[in-house]
């Protein structure tokens, strides 16, 4: 047994000294190795199987003495499932049970772990056992593993890395070449490769150049990272390839591909490391699923999937999740490090926004405004105003004009994407302009509830001329609306402002 066993069997010591009986209810069967090589002197241990008359026949006798047995009592079931068929024992000693208020007599794992751990792991390790304890994904004979005599990290790896944090030293170490020197004249690339295995569960010969050691671990963090992403998804061509599977070297490999990517003095590092392992396993050759792929930027070949996946749905429909998909990849890793990628995101961004302004104006048009106020209201005004449609085409225009495709680029779906989206937009503009049309057809006289363009300086700047205020008045021809409000929205931060449309005088083309 290990160092949590035995702290289990010298709580059931000093409770049997104590309390003479202990009811142990362990519904998880968590302690069950414990039970099964348990040995307490003088001590009768039964355990309940799935019988609790057959229990009571083999404890009655025993309690018939003039003085109180030392027996343990193990049940394998929740205290709520017994039915009060053990309340004798448990009101002539003690219990012990996961959830207990007492913090001795409380069994849960993770609270236990916790009492034995503390201070053998760094926290955030200690962290993630007790998390992975409560959704019952470890057992105790890896506790008992992880609580083994260890030795800590070398006092001489500290003297040539600066830290003595292993996954510091080891994203030191797979970022750059300079600490190599240091390594081999102190004899030090032996204490290192064993140093990876039992902190990331890195598995090299020995005897292995720290040239390879850096190309095995670089491999090992980067498609641990891609195996853990995937899960069920993970391509059985790969199947074979070594990855962590220990919970805690899990979540460091994990930890460290992120600090490998957002510490920007090891970017390049990194970037380079994931395009040699991209290649070197073909990844653009895999059946990679984009669904498993949303929140993983370990190789630039995911951004690819996601833009193909992004744009192939956003030509059957626009849909909300799609455009928050782009947004989100703009600002990620590759987006970053690529300029390229970044504009094909922001132009699948862009087009979606638009799909998605121009199937919302399309559905409000199936109850169309009936005054020419209500449809300025509408274009202007509303919470989420139709001018948007014409800030989304323009900015279509831009990113597609500033855009250059190289001959390797696939870009037929997002060529078909672009098209669509201007085509939607020339089709939804249409209808805006002749409901606007019939509209003003209709009213024959500027409504009497929109400002007019001639009532602007007598409504809006004379008032503030008469008040001894400084104005300038800026009148800009052809400016659109939208531009307008675009304009508006810059100067909020140090203006108070307010955004008001206004009829033309005719004859106008602006």
């Amino acid at each position: 047994m290990g160092a949590v066993s035995d702290y289990v069997t010298k709580l059931l010591a000093e409770l049997l000294d104590k309390h003479g009986i202990v009811v142990w209810y362990d519904p998880q069967g968590f302690y069950r190795p414990v039970v099964d090589q348990l040995t307490l002197p003088d001590a009768k241990i039964v355990t309940c199987n799935n019988s609790f008359f057959q229990l009571r026949y083999e404890v009655d006798p025993l309690l018939n003495d003039e003085q109180p047995p030392r027996l343990l009592v193990y049940v394998p079931c929740d205290p709520a499932d017994t039915h009060h068929a053990l309340v004798e024992l448990e009101a002539a000693g003690t219990v012990l049970r996961p959830g207990h208020p007492s913090l001795t007599h409380n069994t849960r794992p993770s609270v236990l772990a916790r009492r034995v751990l503390q201070g053998m792991l760094p926290d955030k390790d200690l962290a993630a056992v007790l998390e992975r304890l409560d959704q019952q994904q470890l057992d105790l004979a890896f506790l008992d593993a992880l609580a083994a005599p260890h030795k800590p990290l070398s006092a001489l790896l500290k003297s040539v890395f600066g830290s003595d944090d292993a996954e510091e030293v080891a994203l030191r170490f797979v970022a750059s070449d300079k600490y190599d020197a240091a390594l081999e004249e102190k004899r030090l690339v032996q204490p290192l490769r064993e140093m990876l295995g039992e902190r990331f569960q890195l598995s090299v010969r020995d005897g292995v150049s720290l040239t390879m050691l850096r190309e095995h671990f670089a491999r090992h963090v980067l498609l641990s990272e891609l195996y853990h992403g995937l899960k069920e998804s993970w391509p059985s061509t790969l199947a074979s390839v070594p990855v962590a599977q220990n919970p805690l070297a899990r979540d460091a490999c994990l930890r460290l591909a992120q600090a490998w990517r957002n510490q920007r003095e090891y970017r390049d590092s990194y970037s380079a490391w994931a395009r040699q392992v991209e290649q070197q396993y073909q990844l653009h050759r895999l059946p990679l699923p984009a669904l498993a792929c949303q929140h993983l930027e370990t190789f630039p070949v995911l951004d690819k999937v996601l833009l193909q996946y992004a744009e192939q749905q956003l030509l059957e429909g626009p849909r909300r999740e799609l455009l928050e998909l782009a947004q989100r990849r703009l600002s990620r890793f590759w987006a970053e490090v690529e300029p390229t990628l970044q504009a094909y995101w922001a132009l699948v961004a862009v087009a979606a926004e638009l799909l998605l302004c121009a199937d919302h104006i399309r559905q409000q048009l199936q109850s169309p405004p009936s005054s020419l106020a209500e449809l300025v209201h509408a274009y202007a005004a509303s919470d989420q105003p139709w001018c948007l449609l014409d800030t989304c085409h323009r900015h279509l225009e831009q990113r597609r004009h500033n855009l250059e495709f190289t001959a390797e680029d696939d870009y037929d779906q997002l060529h078909k994407l672009t098209t669509r989206a201007r085509q939607e937009y020339e089709t939804v503009g249409t209808k805006l302009a002749e409901l606007f049309f019939d509209l003003l057809h209709k009213t024959r006289f500027p409504a009497k509830a929109l400002l007019q363009q001639r009532e602007i300086f007598e409504k809006v700047v004379k008032p503030h001329l008469q008040s001894g205020q400084k104005v300038a008045y800026v009148w800009v021809d052809a400016l659109r609306f939208e531009m307008g409000r675009e304009l508006a929205r810059l100067l909020e931060n140090d203006f108070q402002v307010e955004l008001r449309p206004a009829l033309a005088t005719v004859p106008t083309v602006t």
